[in-house]
């Protein structure tokens, strides 16, 4: 039992006399922490690695793989905005730091105003004539949407899920 009132309450790893890692609560801020060359949290049900304090319940800053075999990424971000008003597709600018060669979109959907639905790129809506929507091109600096001049998609929201790779 480590009982502390203020500071931590921790408990020290050490190898041959050099500090390895450790495990110990923060009684000033009230959590729990896990230190081996970067913390890991645990406050108010939230897990924090890489951070102190988690706004959600999992909260990585810095990179991340997931899977013995998966490709380390940085971040997953929604990007939501209206198409044109005529036409048959939209263009998306990149984010700063966003470029076609770390980019990898994992949705993409237009919402059908006329049947009011959203459409997934490489679908079409179940409406009588089935307007199809395109897939999502990635380019240097932007991502283009195209699908089927249509009323329905005119001045309506998309929405992009992109993964930033490391």
């Amino acid at each position: 039992i480590l009982d502390g009132t203020a500071g931590n309450s921790t408990l020290t790893f050490q190898q041959d006399g050099s500090f390895r890692s450790s495990v110990g609560y923060d009684m000033a801020n009230g959590y729990l922490f896990l230190w081996e060359n970067g913390k890991v949290v645990v406050d108010d049900g939230k897990l924090g690695v890489g951070t102190d304090s988690p706004s959600e319940k999992l909260d990585v800053q810095g990179g991340m793989k997931v899977g013995a075999n998966g490709t380390p990424f940085l971040e997953i971000r929604e990007f939501v905005g209206i198409t044109r008003d005529t036409g048959s597709g939209t263009t998306f600018t990149l984010p700063l730091g966003y470029t076609e060669d770390n980019v990898r979109v994992l949705y993409a959907a237009i919402r059908d105003k006329a049947n009011d639905c959203w459409v997934p790129a490489g679908n079409s809506t179940n409406s009588w004539f089935h307007y199809q929507i395109g897939f999502a091109t990635v380019q240097p600096n932007s991502i283009s949407l195209s699908y089927r001049d249509f009323y329905g998609f005119h001045t309506t929201n998309y929405r992009f899920l992109l993964m930033k790779m490391k």
